[in-house]
């Protein structure tokens, strides 16, 4: 199975008018990973800042500002995903946690540059980390009032380095949520474990026949 894994830190909600100003990707094939991608970017002038998203982000209007150019950036990207997936046999996914948010801004960041076509390189099957665990959640599998990528870390028990509080994510890549390094990373690993866990369950399920010759896991 190939899944390109993608996260992102922007300076606001709306991609029309809001920046990426970290992007990360690791792609995988069958479970492991085989290449990432991780770089800062300087929004620019024309792109709005909201102070809000700079807060969740741990960030500061002069960190970002010491990121890449964008237009390097988005070429740098582009050239990355066609060179990762030029040889991958089988449909290729897209991952992340609350993906469809990220692809918003990636699609815009690539268009910026006349790059078009993304959506053409990967299945039309998106594998959210988010999505599934809301559905996972509603019909018993997993049980969690939060579902924030840090509560289903702890909620299916993964190992992984403590983020450090007040970190720099600009000087310390992959110490802290909210740094799309680290976060790219965590989301894979959240994947394949509500991947196995809910493999578990139906496992231990019992099964139902119906006419037809179909069978059902009922859990």
């Amino acid at each position: 199975m190939n899944i390109l894994f993608i996260d992102l830190e922007t300076t606001g909600q709306d991609a029309s008018k809001h920046a990426i100003v970290q992007i990360a990707a690791e792609f995988h094939q069958n479970g492991q990973k085989v290449s990432s991608f991780s770089k800062n970017i300087k929004p620019g002038n024309t792109k709005d800042i909201n102070l809000g998203a700079l807060k969740y982000n741990k960030l500061t209007v002069k960190k970002i500002e010491a990121g890449d150019d964008a237009s390097q950036v988005a070429r740098e990207f582009a050239d990355y995903v066609l060179t990762t997936t030029k040889n991958a046999k089988g449909a290729i996914y897209i991952g992340g946690h609350n993906v469809g948010f990220d692809l918003g801004f990636v699609e815009q960041l690539l268009k910026s540059e006349g790059i078009t076509g993304l959506g053409e390189l990967f299945s039309y099957t998106r594998l959210d980390t988010a999505t599934i665990a809301r559905f996972l959640n509603t019909i018993g599998v997993i049980n969690s009032d939060k579902l924030r990528l840090e509560d289903l870390v702890v909620l299916l028990g993964i190992e992984y380095d403590k983020p450090k509080e007040n970190t720099d994510v600009l000087d310390q890549v992959g110490k802290s949520y909210n740094d799309a390094s680290y976060d790219v990373a965590i989301t894979a690993r959240v994947f394949y474990a509500l991947q196995a866990h809910t493999k578990s369950k139906l496992t231990s399920a019992p099964t139902l026949s119906v006419p037809g010759g179909l069978f059902i896991n009922r859990g």
